[in-house]
């Protein structure tokens, strides 16, 4: 075979750039693909392996029952006093700031929550001795009467009695 000009060289050259090349090039490509291929078809097939194994079922212990009890509870009384916190705050929405006042120092438990048993024992005999009513009579009635309207409130609603009851 003759190139140009009677070159011999350049031929060779030629033929040996575009015969190598492409060849590696499409050997790595190939490989790549039958890999991923092999990959995937084995990944399935554990997949099914696990399927067909057989599930031991998880084996409990009293405790392991008694705290989950545990935690249910928790989680119900927190909603409960969530609820209760909610309608409580709907209901002193409609009284004066002085009432919600005697309200939490007399018959809160903890400046959270309204105390039904508080208000049952005490009724407003204390509020009454009060000394901040020694001088204003009116203030006085005025503000006996709104609080116990706002106690009477509080005792009927579900989800303060719930919270509050003993057990």
């Amino acid at each position: 075979m003759s190139g140009m000009n009677g070159s011999t060289v350049a031929e060779k050259f030629e033929t040996n750039n575009l015969l190598i090349i492409p060849t590696t090039e499409n050997k790595t490509k190939t490989e790549k693909v039958t890999t991923d291929i092999k990959l995937v078809s084995t990944s399935i097939e554990r997949t099914m392996e696990i399927a067909r194994q057989e599930i031991i079922p998880f084996r409990t212990s009293k405790a392991d029952k008694m705290n989950a009890i545990s935690t249910l509870n928790q989680i119900a009384s927190k909603k409960n006093m969530s609820l209760a916190l909610l309608a409580q705050k709907e209901i002193l929405a409609n009284f004066s700031n002085e009432c919600i006042h005697i309200l939490i120092e007399y018959f809160f438990v903890g400046n959270k929550i309204f105390s039904a048993t508080k208000y049952m024992n005490m009724r407003l005999s204390e509020v009454v001795k009060d000394p901040r009513f020694i001088s204003n009579g009116s203030l006085k009635n005025m503000l006996l009467s709104e609080t116990k309207c706002a106690c009477e409130q509080l005792c009927r609603n579900a989800e303060i009695r719930r919270v509050t009851e003993l057990k």
